[in-house]
């Protein structure tokens, strides 16, 4: 459609590393002589996604040499720019063909993890060279870290002659709706936090969207008239890889407050469960035992609860101390929360207040995201 191609040298291509290094000996001329031969394997660096084969369930008669030879070496966790930038060309020369109207200059909604990827990709799209365009791009960043103002030229109508191409994370997914999009184009990626039970932190991680997602995107386009979604991966991992559903909040997330919440609200909420994991068992999609025990381990830690008498110091029967209680009216992370009661009982609730801020929200430097650069320069 594009004539786009992926070759082994392209920014999407699998690449091999070396895995391992042997040693041997051959004879030679009756003398040993030592050598030395190395493994290779397939590596992508998409932390949390997997590279995939994509050409599992791709039916090869049906496609040309050159869409075989580029399905053959393309890493699906990795995002493709440059088809990006050749999927908006296509759809500038050929868009009364792909939407059976003349009524041009439709809006484009590209769908990328995060707010590096949205930088990535218009610096990509800089390089399209305007006198090929039938209509003039307006490059949109849009994300949470985006001004009110800079998030209003998203809704805002294109002048005549120019085209809209609205570059978002998830958050257009659901919480906006954008009445003039047309086109589509869903990378099926998006960053998560992610809870490491082994070390306790939450991090953002990028992951493949599940099916209920990718529909989601997909139904952005359209809304006035008829739309196109182009997805940027086969449909053989919407199908059969791509999990159905998102995984559950609780499932991903610390569960410190939680616990606070459940102990808090008093013995009769467990319903004769002994302990908060047997309660947390009860759930559709329950939390795993560990992530619980790793919960309730942080609250011994930071004394918001103790053992109940006759229970031993590692048991999960537990009851919320005086620090608790307050810690379970606070709607902010455990540990921030400590640190505001102390400083409250220390009489330096100021400073105390001024910390939990700043790391509980976002940054309060704010520039244009035009002007990043001449901002960090400024500092």
């Amino acid at each position: 459609m594009t004539g786009h191609h992926i070759g082994p040298d392209s920014q999407c291509a699998k690449h091999l590393i070396q895995t391992t290094t042997r040693q041997g000996s051959v004879k030679v001329s009756g003398s040993e002589t030592p050598i030395a031969w190395e493994d290779w394997e397939e590596h992508y660096e998409g932390e949390g996604l997997d590279s995939g084969n994509a050409l599992d369930g791709i039916k090869k008669e049906c496609f040309s040499l050159r869409t075989i030879s580029s399905l053959q070496v393309l890493d699906e966790a990795k995002i493709n720019y440059e088809l990006i930038e050749d999927l908006i060309q296509y759809i500038d020369a050929h868009e009364d063909a792909l939407t059976g109207s003349n009524s041009g200059g439709g809006t484009i909604l590209v769908f990328l993890p995060g707010m590096a990827e949205i930088q990535q990709t218009v610096d990509q799209l800089k390089t399209i060279r305007k006198a090929t365009l039938k209509y003039t791009i307006d490059i949109i960043p849009l994300h949470s870290m985006i001004s009110q103002q800079e998030q209003d030229r998203a809704f805002e109508p294109p002048l005549p002659s120019r085209r809209k191409v609205i570059l978002a994370t998830n958050i257009a997914e659901t919480s906006l709706t954008i009445e003039d999009v047309v086109y589509v184009i869903d990378t099926g990626k998006a960053k998560e936090f992610r809870y490491d039970k082994a070390r306790n932190l939450k991090s953002l991680k990028e992951v493949w969207v599940s099916q209920a997602s990718a529909e989601q995107r997909k139904g952005r386009a359209g809304r006035v008239r008829d739309g196109i979604c182009f997805r940027l991966f086969t449909e053989h991992r919407f199908h059969y890889k791509l999990d159905e559903f998102k995984t559950p909040e609780i499932c991903s997330v610390p569960l410190e407050e939680l616990c606070l919440q459940i102990l808090n609200l008093g013995r009769s909420l467990l319903q004769g469960a002994t302990t908060v994991s047997t309660f947390l068992s009860e759930c559709i999609d329950p939390p795993s035992s560990f992530s619980v025990s790793s919960a309730i381990k942080t609250l011994k830690q930071i004394g918001a609860v103790s053992p109940l008498e006759g229970a031993t110091p590692d048991s999960d029967l537990v009851e919320l101390t005086p620090l608790g209680r307050h810690l379970a009216m606070l709607p902010v992370d455990v540990h921030v929360g400590k640190m505001l009661i102390i400083g409250a009982a220390l009489g330096c609730v100021g400073p105390a207040l001024t910390l939990a801020a700043s790391i509980s929200s976002k940054s309060v430097f704010y520039s244009p995201f035009e002007q990043r650069d001449a901002a960090l320069s400024a500092k």
